[in-house]
């Protein structure tokens, strides 16, 4: 989910909240969560989206890869350090968005699934990942966030472009993390 469209679903969300605790406020109904979840994107609009999280006091969950941001540099370079340890420090968590952003493509022949990164050495190159390779690759944001913020991030980790099968579901899961979807449609 790119970060323009996320923005306009969290005001959105803001306003339908705001409307629902007041509607509700004598007499409250609603028993279900709503987690508001984010995706790295290319970042141009992570600034307006922490002061809008941080004003109206919301938490959300961020799921992290290292893409390319509007700036030219990378969503986990040390450029961005400042960004993550604030929004830890307010409260939110995180998750992994695989380090390459790895698109599933399909299960492989032996066990193991194709996927192609969007980003890193081998952008754009349809790999062969085994469940070890796929685990580092969802491990090496929590290690690079670990190096940026000294804490970790959650044991959760979604799939870009919400590509998956249980295959690859498994293979996070054997790594400890568990798979959190999304729907393109948003709330």
């Amino acid at each position: 989910m790119g970060w323009i469209s996320a923005l306009a679903r969290l005001t959105s969300l803001i306003f339908l909240a705001t409307c629902t605790s007041l509607a509700y406020s004598q007499d409250n109904h609603c028993k279900k969560t709503i987690y508001l979840t984010f995706d790295t994107g290319n970042m141009s609009v992570a600034t307006n989206v922490a002061d809008i999280l941080s004003r109206q006091n919301v938490k959300a969950t961020f799921f992290l890869a290292n893409e390319k941001t509007s700036r030219g540099d990378f969503s986990l370079d040390d450029s961005w350090k400042s960004y993550w340890q604030d929004r830890l420090r307010e409260g939110h968590h995180f998750g992994s968005h695989t380090y390459d952003h790895l698109y599933f493509v399909k299960d492989g022949p032996s066990g193991e699934i194709f996927a192609r990164p969007q980003f890193g050495s081998k952008a754009g190159v349809m790999s062969l990942y085994n469940e070890a390779s796929y685990c580092r690759e969802i491990r090496r944001v929590d290690d690079r966030f670990r190096e940026l913020t000294g804490a970790g991030i959650q044991k959760i980790w979604r799939a870009p472009g919400g590509k998956t099968s249980p295959r690859s579901i498994r293979m996070g899961t054997q790594c400890g993390y568990q798979h959190i979807g999304w729907s393109p449609a948003g709330f």
